[in-house]
């Protein structure tokens, strides 16, 4: 099983890595630019500032300019094989933990966990939005994590306690949770951690973790000091899609997106987790997990206020993945221990709950969930059974149960039949209940006992196909890759000091291979520059500035609810606003900025314009303008600004 899983992993990585430069010629924000803006200042002396520099706060992210550095080894060359040491290490760790939890189970199962997390829908439960991004710091941080519950599960403290600052070095935030899900699963037995050792040990680690963020933070990145809180807030809820969960009705309007999904998962989980005694090692589980829903609270509680933009900006409700991936683990053995030998009715039900992460997003409809713990609920009503499996499992339904009706009462319930109910708006997902009902039937006339390498086969299939289904399409790979060889004409053919003006709502690809300064993009100007990697109030008002040369009013979008439906509009304010623009607008930008170029994707262009095409593909127009020193006071302050963040 796992030189099948070696095989497969191959393959998801190629699919991964074999656009990669496109991936990063059009989304930005890669090691490229990193790497680049510090070896090659020159060419970014315009530049607005971007926050690439914040990979500085990254162990592992600091690899590759060291590479380059030490070396000469270009970051296009060192991504690809980062992201299969990435491959290697999660799949180790999701492998180990399951072991640990869970070891005496089939073979199938860890592999089956590590599918799920590494190649299918199942994680998209995070409240905060973030997703497992390859090529940065995430993976290495999750997979340092899930060690460091391993090694704490076996008693092994001290190697958990290096693994979870592993953990904090390569992503702090990721790290921080990880070390309060350490701590409060180790209440299981406080007795050893209150050791004087221990507690050496753990001063050891914290003034370590501190003297790393005090070197490599700078208090501006995270204190909004400069910036009023009534902007700060204003701005970020309009520009961010992970701090405010509240707004972006995930509770709510929007629940069947990640809610629901995970408390069908939780369900699941809890009716596992408790069907035999707490043992030790449960207890710690339980502790961590009830450390991790304190988390979330905290995190939903402070982003519905605005008492502190340092705790919003840490977006504690992200917590619920440390719940999302033991979850998993203790659901999938569950689901494969129905499939070899539950009831008859259970077998399919659990098929279909498995393989749903590899059909839609995120998987784990919550009517298949309670039809396979609902038993529990007349186990509870007719023979009055109390014990903590009971009475917690049909808690959750009844909590489940009531939700789905405030939602229909309210008329936040489309249909029934979406992904987070049911799946059967999936036609294919429909088929697969049915079918599996008809084979398990025929299998028990026959005496077979083939369901489970039916629903392997079936699993692996659909896995495949999932990989399939996250290629980008053949007009996507069009568009970046013209995109990507603008940007490589724009480096070998124009000045180092040359300013570009890219469509505003390209976020963030431009300057990773084109080497060349941006005059910044959308987020850029109201949320990067306001409140995520600076908070400069210098660079606030010059980002401001930019945006209005679009003359739209940002506060009429600032009052839409929810906010992300206020930046969708906005974004497409802009892009309307950019290309209907004509020229005089366009050399008012050139002698207030000095703008050299000015990028636009050819399908969108209203009209025609009279300065000189220097440059076109199938998808993409540069023009060509004058510069004008008028501008040079402009960006000599804007550089100032660029090496106060810079380490």
């Amino acid at each position: 099983m796992y030189v099948l899983l070696g095989l497969y992993l191959t393959y998801v990585w190629w699919q991964r890595v074999r656009h990669i430069d496109l991936q990063h010629a059009w989304q930005g924000f890669s090691p490229l630019i990193y790497v680049y803006q510090k070896f090659q200042p020159e060419n970014f002396i315009r530049d607005f500032p971007n926050g690439a520099e914040a990979y500085d706060a990254s162990l592992v992210m600091r690899l590759y300019p060291w590479l380059y550095s030490s070396f000469g080894i270009k970051p296009e060359a060192v991504v690809p094989i980062f992201i299969a040491v990435e491959h290697i290490l999660f799949a180790t760790a999701i492998i180990i933990l399951t072991r640990t939890l869970k070891p005496k189970t089939s073979k199938v199962v860890p592999v089956l966990v590590t599918i799920l997390l590494l190649a299918s829908y199942a994680p998209n439960m995070n409240l905060a939005r973030f997703g497992i991004v390859y090529g940065l710091y995430y993976v290495t941080a999750h997979s340092f994590r899930l060690l460091a519950i391993a090694a704490l599960l076996k008693g092994r403290y001290f190697l958990a306690g290096v693994l979870i600052l592993m953990t904090f070095l390569n992503h702090p935030t990721i790290g921080l949770m990880g070390g309060i899900f350490l701590f409060s699963a180790s209440l299981a037995r406080p007795i050893k951690i209150f050791k004087l050792r221990y507690l050496g040990f753990a001063i050891l680690l914290s003034a370590t973790a501190f003297l790393w963020i005090s070197l490599v933070v700078s208090p501006e990145a995270h204190l909004a000091n400069e910036i009023p809180k009534d902007i700060w807030f204003s701005f970020s809820k309009l520009g961010s899609v992970h701090w405010y969960p509240v707004d972006y009705g995930h509770f709510t309007f929007n629940h069947q997106e990640r809610f629901i999904p995970f408390l069908s998962l939780t369900l699941l989980f809890v009716y596992y987790f408790t069907r035999t005694p707490l043992d030790e090692k449960k207890r710690r589980i339980f502790y961590g997990c009830l450390a991790m829903v304190s988390l979330v609270c905290i995190g939903v509680v402070f982003s519905m206020t605005q008492l502190s933009t340092t705790i919003v900006k840490l977006s504690l409700h992200r917590a619920n993945d440390i719940i999302t991936f033991i979850s998993i683990i203790y659901v999938t053995d569950g689901l494969w221990q129905e499939i070899r030998q539950g009831y008859v009715w259970r077998r399919p039900v659990a098929s279909a709950i498995l393989i749903s992460p590899l059909v839609f997003k995120p998987g784990f409809p919550l009517a298949l969930s309670i039809i396979l713990t609902s038993p529990i609920v007349f186990r509870f009503l007719r023979q009055r059974d109390r014990s903590l499996h009971t009475l917690s499992v049909t808690s959750l339904i009844v909590v489940c149960i009531t939700l789905v009706g405030l939602y229909a009462l309210h008329g936040m319930l489309d249909s029934w039949k979406i992904s987070a109910y049911t799946g059967l708006a999936s036609k294919y997902f429909l088929l697969v209940p049915i079918v599996l009902v008809v084979v398990v039937l025929l299998l028990r006339l026959l005496h077979l006992n083939l369901l489970k390498n039916l629903v392997l086969v079936l699993f692996l299939g659909l896995a495949y196909l999932w990989q399939e289904s996250q290629s980008l399409s053949s007009q996507e790979i069009a568009l970046r890759r013209d995109y990507y060889r603008v940007q490589i004409w724009a480096k070998n053919n124009t000045q180092k000091s040359a300013l570009f003006m890219v469509d505003p709502t390209i976020y963030y690809g431009w300057r990773d291979y084109s080497h060349r300064s941006s005059f910044g993009n959308l987020r850029e100007w109201i949320l990067l520059s306001c409140c995520v990697y600076k908070s400069d109030f210098n660079v606030y008002q010059e980002g401001m500035r930019r945006f209005r040369e679009f003359q739209i009013d940002i506060d009429k979008y600032l009052e839409v609810e929810p906010s992300l439906l206020g930046f969708r509009q906005l974004n497409d304010a802009i892009r309307e606003k950019y290309y209907s623009l004509d020229d005089s607008w366009r050399l008012n930008i050139n002698q207030t900025y000095g703008v050299d170029y000015f990028l636009l994707i050819k399908d969108r262009m209203n009209h025609n314009s009279d300065f000189p095409i220097i440059y076109q593909n199938d998808s993409f127009v540069v023009l060509h303008t004058s510069s004008d020193a008028s501008y040079q006071e402009t960006f000599e302050n804007l550089n100032s600004v660029n090496m106060k963040f810079a380490l």
